[in-house]
């Protein structure tokens, strides 16, 4: 929120004028929460994305990685396993 009070590039995408007062951060993701509820628009601009990287030679999807944030947890070594799927 605090790059949107000073960004005018964020301004003018909100449609906020410099002198108007940023609202509270929540406004803003449960209006693109609920704006976008039945809508595909993200996911179609992603896949297209995807695409697009796909037919340039930029990823081939040969190796797909996961993000490893470290959630710290009650979990026993013994219990975990690994899983490969082919997507």
């Amino acid at each position: 929120m605090e790059e949107v009070s000073y960004n005018l590039a964020y301004r003018w995408f909100y449609d906020f004028d410099l002198s108007d007062k940023i609202p509270n951060h929540s406004l803003l993701s449960q209006n693109r929460r609920r704006r976008f509820t039945d809508s595909a628009v993200f996911r179609d601009i992603f896949n297209q994305i995807v695409r697009l990287c796909v037919e340039r030679g930029i990823v081939t999807g040969d190796k797909v990685v996961l993000d490893g944030t470290f959630i710290p947890s009650e979990v026993s070594k013994s219990s975990l396993y690994e899983l490969a799927e082919m997507v």
